[in-house]
């Protein structure tokens, strides 16, 4: 026998086992779209969940500042304002009021601007 007539091995596997194999590749094609299609739309929902977690979790940060800053600052900071803004008051007046600027909680720095001068006191 020729060495081109015999039959290699894959060539020798019968119908039974072909068909079961291109029956079960058949099978798993669909499975295989269907769970990338699953896969994604887990990925889209978790981020959508996590967009939306962080989302409240920002509003209610920016809610607390708001009320941090209503509550403790605002207050002496308007009264402030009104009284440098108080022509009736002297120089030594508006110096003492500005000097007890420090009895505010959390305050840092507090800028002044003043007409005819080019740099913000600080």
């Amino acid at each position: 026998m020729p060495l081109a007539a015999r039959k290699s091995p894959a060539m020798r596997i019968n119908l039974r086992t072909k068909l079961l194999f291109f029956a079960s590749l058949l099978a798993l094609i669909p499975i295989a779209l269907a769970g990338a299609v699953l896969i994604r739309m887990v990925e889209n929902e978790l981020k959508s969940s996590v967009n939306d977690e962080l989302l409240r979790t920002t509003d209610n940060l920016a809610e607390q500042l708001d009320l941090t800053f209503a509550d403790s600052w605002l207050s002496p900071l308007q009264l402030l304002r009104h009284t440098v803004d108080n022509p009736d008051l002297d120089a030594r007046g508006k110096l003492a009021a500005l000097s007890s600027i420090s009895a505010v909680e959390d305050l840092v720095a507090l800028q002044l601007n003043v007409d005819g001068v080019d740099k913000p006191v600080l």
